[in-house]
């Protein structure tokens, strides 16, 4: 009983004793340097196990965070990485609170840090860091790691760990890994995006909860944490011993955990491997391992090789794993290539990344050579069971399989010169002389050729003799509208990625035009083109092609190119009054109603009374209603094509909003809301147009009558609609 104050007061001093030798360091203050020319090249930590400073590697030095002791100083962390060694240099802490790298004449800043430093530290755990006058930290190099993270470091959400390019080469290589919001960890190469099919490894951790960490503790165990601190999962096991534990992104493209053990006398071991993310007997499994255009194969030794196939050198004959180019002149599909003759070489057992354009079925190999060959865009074929799928250039992620065969596409009989030879600068001067003067006389004639037939045409036209000849449709000639090819629609919207709304023809796409200041567009796809699709869609030019009002949504240019045809339109970009009226936090008072309806109003009277050619628009709902970013409103037709289960005596909202009229029933239509009665009896007297545009606006919005306003579709004037007409697929205009 005696002896237990006494071991809980021992226990207390060690605990102290602990915290202490935690938080001790030794401050560098402002004014001291590290030089690449002095004793002095780096500043050590506490118990020496760290440093901070100058090392060498190549023929020059670098700066960074090293593990002391430990064989050829094994690197945690490199500031400038991609920037070049020095031959000499200084690191300064300057007195202005500057830390600045000298390597010449000038003075640059070695770090970003979002305070003026007072002091700085390198600490026992391995982390640099920079202090104001308030010894509050404004930089840490465990906020910006490189390739490692060490023990009482995290790797936060959205973090990546680049592996070095090699052994000697600590500036950024193939491979990275990167801690997802969704709790998953996960190996990429480095050039590419963050989607599977570019993965090649993963903790299997998605939907462990937002914002996790990886995270490693100073007794070696390596686990993912969410951000309400639950452990997700755990990579290695603790372990007892006195260690250095560093979780590093491998040159090889495997993360890694390793130990280092602190002797007694203050040395550290050589690494141990403690756990691994891939154990691999084939590294050519892992993407990025050989560059584009080659492909893997391993050694007797069990070490990767990259390869060309034929037709093909290496990028870089020093660093084979940065891929193959072609090594014959390139086809140009707009004219050919003269002197050259195409084959098709067969890799066996070989087998990219199918990221083909095209898909044929053939009978065999020859077949799918064949459909290579007779294409002038097909560089390779992936073959496999009768599937031929076309490649372009570059090919990725080359690799053994049993099951396929690679067709290359190799060009022979042309020669690749060396354009920088006196002879090949003559050659090339005559040529482009000679074709400088072809092409004046070629535009000269043509321009001749013009003029004549422009004089022949105003002539004969003034008769009546010579008819519109043009690929593109007459109509569209009188409209002042921008054609657009597929592929400039196709780039502008991100290959239609963002979808906007679908009506019964198509589907509509956000997209931006870059003239200088980028401009938001949405663009109509109609899917759906036989011969109604094609009707609706001349529809649309001829109608709202011929129309500009304030509004009118306003119609920016078309495309017909073979089967594609699309529309684009100014963007709307506080949606549709649907969503204005149903999904806003507030449903629009009286003012703002009225004010809506009155745009409606004016869109309608232009489009019955001052347009040239006089519209109906058959389908004016709330979902066809756009608002601009001035909250004005336009008619439009972006609509969901939606049948209604209303009440029969409802079903048409036109004349059960003229009932409530005529019984004196308006309250019905506005609920609890206070208007001015006055001018709501003044608007439903009008059965016209008008009041056509303000019912959906009137109809309130109590949950009885939502869903009937949501679904409704507003008639066209009711002296040109049966009295119980069904719904008709969608239209957007037609002519009176």
């Amino acid at each position: 009983m005696t002896m237990a104050p006494l071991l809980i007061f021992l226990f207390f001093l060690s605990s102290i004793d602990k915290a202490t030798a935690q938080t001790q360091r030794s401050n560098i203050t402002v004014g001291s340097s590290i030089s690449t020319n002095s004793n002095s090249s780096y500043w050590a930590s506490t118990t020496r196990l760290f440093a901070f400073g100058f090392y060498p590697i190549g023929d020059g030095f670098m700066v960074g965070i090293w593990i002391i002791g430990s064989s050829n100083n094994t690197i945690i962390w490199t500031a400038k990485r991609d920037d070049p060694p020095i031959s000499s240099g200084t690191v300064l802490l300057s007195t202005d609170g500057r830390l600045l790298l000298s390597s010449g004449e000038s003075d640059s800043p070695l770090i970003d840090a979002s305070g003026i430093a007072s002091y700085a530290s390198m600490l026992d755990n391995g982390n640099f860091v920079l202090y104001n006058s308030d010894s509050s930290i404004i930089w840490q190099s465990f906020n910006f790691p490189t390739d490692t993270i060490v023990a009482g470091q995290r790797l936060e959400v959205n973090w990546t760990l680049l592996s070095h390019f090699s052994e000697t080469n600590h500036s950024i290589g193939r491979f990275r890994i990167v801690m997802h919001t969704d709790g998953n960890l996960v190996s990429y190469p480095t050039a590419t995006t963050n989607t599977s099919r570019d993965a090649y490894w993963h903790s299997g951790t998605w939907m462990g909860g937002s914002n996790a960490s990886l995270n490693l503790d100073t007794d070696g165990r390596l686990y993912l944490l969410n951000s309400t601190g639950f452990n997700i999962k755990t990579l290695a096991e603790n372990r007892t011993g006195t260690f250095i534990f560093r979780a590093t992104m491998d040159v090889d493209g495997i993360f890694r955990l390793y130990s280092h053990q602190i002797e007694n006398n203050g040395s550290v071991s050589e690494k141990s491997i403690v756990w691994q993310s891939l154990n691999l007997t084939d590294r050519c499994e892992i993407k990025g391992t050989c560059g584009p255009n080659s492909y893997c194969t391993m050694g007797d030794d069990i070490v990767p090789r990259c390869n060309c196939p034929e037709g093909f050198d290496f990028v870089d004959s020093q660093h084979m794993f940065r891929g193959c180019e072609e090594n014959f002149i390139k086809q140009d599909c707009g004219r050919g290539t003269e002197g050259m003759t195409w084959a098709v070489a067969a890799l066996e057992n070989i087998y990219w990344e199918d990221d083909g354009y095209a898909l044929v079925w053939v009978a065999n190999e020859e077949g799918c050579k064949q459909a290579c060959l007779d294409d002038c865009y097909c560089m390779a074929a992936l073959f496999k069971d009768g599937r031929c799928s076309k490649q372009k250039l570059p090919l990725r992620y080359g690799n053994r399989t049993n099951f396929a065969t690679t067709l290359i596409k190799v060009g022979r009989g042309g020669t690749v010169t060396d354009p920088t030879s006196s002879e090949v600068r003559k050659t090339k001067i005559g040529n482009e002389i000679f074709v400088a003067g072809l092409v004046l006389i070629i535009c000269s004639f043509i321009t001749l050729l013009s003029s004549c037939y422009l004089v022949y045409r105003r002539k004969v036209a003034v008769y009546g003799m010579i008819p519109e000849q043009s690929s593109t449709p007459a109509f569209i000639e009188e409209m002042n509208l921008r054609s657009f090819t597929h592929d400039q629609l196709a780039s502008v919207t991100d290959n239609f990625k963002e979808e906007l709304g679908r009506g019964s023809f198509g589907k509509v796409y956000k997209g931006f035009l870059p003239n200088g200041v980028s401009r938001t567009i949405a663009v109509k796809k109609i899917e759906k083109l036989a011969e109604e699709g094609e009707r609706e869609f001349e529809a649309e030019m001829k109608t709202i092609g011929r129309t500009h009002h304030r509004n009118l949504v306003r119609l920016i240019g078309f495309c017909i190119e073979g089967s594609h045809r699309l529309l684009v339109y100014e963007y709307m970009s506080n949606g549709s009054l649907a969503d204005f009226l149903f999904k806003a936090e507030a449903p629009p008072d009286w003012n703002d109603r009225v004010r809506i309806a009155l745009d409606v109003a004016r869109g309608i009277h232009y489009l019955h009374e001052e347009c040239e050619t006089h519209i109906i628009h058959c389908d004016i709902k709330p979902h066809n209603i756009l608002m601009d970013e001035c909250w004005i409103a336009k008619i439009s037709d972006f609509g969901r094509h939606v049948e209604i289960e209303a009440a029969e005596s409802e079903i048409i909202l036109l004349d059960w909003v003229y009932n409530c009229f005529e019984h004196g029933k308006l309250d019905k239509l506005v609920g609890d809301e206070e208007v001015e009665k006055t001018m709501l009896e003044r608007m439903q007297m009008d059965i016209g147009v008008f009041r056509s545009s303000v019912v959906m606006l009137v109809v309130p919005i109590p949950d009885t009558m939502l869903l009937m306003a949501l679904q409704a579709r507003l008639p066209m004037p009711v002296q040109q609609r049966p009295r119980r007409q069904r719904r008709r697929p969608l239209r957007f205009l037609q002519e009176d």
